[in-house]
């Protein structure tokens, strides 16, 4: 047999082994093993977060008498979107998510920058500015509405000891808000420094250093160097503070109560109160989806953007590194 023969049937067994692996793998293979390991946990999942949210989709359409669900439609997200206390608790939400998330990253990512300069003491820097966090936020509103006591509250001890007025932290409709927007910062900017510390401390160097030898001024390393590499971690820093905004309740519903009046209701507190006070679960569930959807289309919103800027950044720090 000449070698040339030798090498075709060589090429031709090659193609026929290729062809049943092909058509091997194009046979399914079920790995049982697997599925029963994973099999649990989807569970789980679908019982603790798919069932809720589909038995409140159906409460949010019905009218519950008894043990009756009654059929209704959008009756209420009629009622919801035609209600003047809707419409407030529904600012106070949006105000809060943007006054917290901002302040809270702006300070946290500062408060980074500077830890993460620090070269001695920087872990017991980090302990101190975690402490806060540490709290559950249960005890940070009690120890906070008692700092807001307009008689005995060391806030109202200092105003008084400088000469200035007092103010009604708890009891003005003008200033109940801002409380609780303070108290979530103080309590949640620990978040922020935290997350964004571990994407700083993480940068490679050799971009700053190189950037330092060429001459580059302090904004312009952390404008186009520092800023871009950690735009991920900002993007999910900025989303999870957003989301954990709209989902608010505990903090306004001890420190100040949602009030005076609504004035400092937000959207989670006025469902849990529709609830259990008036007891109109229906309307309750409608306003539960109308925030979930609130949520999901910020969030979608939100990523998209910046999606679209961190793109931009990228294009613009590679026409500069050419």
């Amino acid at each position: 047999m000449k070698a040339g023969d030798s090498n075709v049937q060589k090429d031709v067994a090659a193609m026929e082994y290729i062809d049943k692996e092909k058509a091997s793998s194009k046979t399914t293979h079920v790995d049982w093993p697997k599925i029963i390991f994973i099999a649990p946990a989807i569970f789980l999942i679908i019982a603790l977060t798919l069932v809720p949210l589909f038995y409140t989709l159906i409460m949010s359409v019905s009218r519950i008498r008894g043990r009756q669900l009654i059929f209704v439609g959008i009756d209420n997200f009629k009622t919801m979107l035609t209600s003047p206390d809707f419409w407030l608790t529904l600012l106070n939400t949006v105000e809060f998510v943007i006054f917290t998330t901002t302040i809270e990253f702006v300070l946290g990512f500062i408060i980074a920058m500077l830890v993460s300069s620090v070269v001695r003491g920087q872990k017991l820097l980090r302990i101190l500015f975690l402490l806060p966090l540490l709290l559950s936020p249960v005890a940070v509103s009690f120890m906070w509405k008692m700092m807001f006591n307009e008689q005995l509250g060391p806030i109202t001890f200092f105003l008084k000891m400088f000469g200035l007025p007092t103010i009604s932290w708890i009891t003005s409709p003008k200033v109940s808000l801002l409380s609780i927007i303070i108290v979530d910062i103080w309590e949640w900017t620990p978040l922020v420094f935290v997350m964004m510390l571990s994407a700083i401390v993480s940068l490679p160097r050799e971009p700053f250093e190189s950037a330092r030898v060429d001459g580059a001024s302090s904004w312009r390393i952390f404008w186009d160097i520092m800023f871009p590499m950690v735009s991920p971690a900002a993007v999910a820093t900025i989303l999870i503070k957003m989301i954990e905004g709209f989902k608010v309740f505990d903090i306004p519903y001890i420190t100040t109560g949602g009030g005076p009046g609504i004035s400092s209701l937000p959207l989670t507190q006025y469902a849990y109160l529709t609830g259990t006070k008036t007891f109109n679960l229906g309307y309750a569930a409608s306003i539960s989806i109308f925030l979930l959807l609130v949520v999901l289309i910020m969030s979608m919103l939100f990523l998209g953007m910046a999606r679209k800027y961190i793109g931009r950044r990228k294009i613009y720090t590679a026409e500069i590194g050419k």
